[in-house]
């Protein structure tokens, strides 16, 4: 074989190739870009979901929290109330018991004095 016989190399085609290779690479690395902004855009607001639901569970738990400690404490106050009427109820009846007492005292020391005479 001698030298005209060989095959000559296509130096518009190996162009042509090599440009096609470097667009596909650039797009490639395009996509892989364009993938990896993506991925991080939806772990943002994956993280961000998260923390809002992290942020109403908290303030559901602090409201419940604060809800409680009002009944408790109106509960408090109602027991309070009520122990106190108790109290008020039982101290005027034995006041009573005690002036009926004195004036039963009171009445039989007037009689029989009434009756020595």
């Amino acid at each position: 074989m001698n030298f005209l016989m060989r095959p000559r190399p296509n130096l518009k085609a190996q162009a042509a190739a090599q440009q096609v290779a470097l667009a596909k690479q650039a797009a490639e690395a395009e996509a892989k870009k364009a993938a990896e902004v993506d991925a991080k855009k939806k772990a943002d607001e994956e993280a961000k979901k998260k923390a809002d639901e992290e942020a109403k569970k908290k303030a559901d738990e602090e409201a419940k929290k604060k809800a409680d400690e009002e009944a408790k404490k109106k509960a408090d106050a109602e027991a309070k109330k009520k122990a106190d009427a108790e109290a008020k109820k039982k101290a005027d009846a034995e006041a009573k018991k005690k002036a009926d007492a004195e004036a039963k005292k009171k009445a039989d020391a007037e009689a029989k004095k009434k009756a020595d005479e």
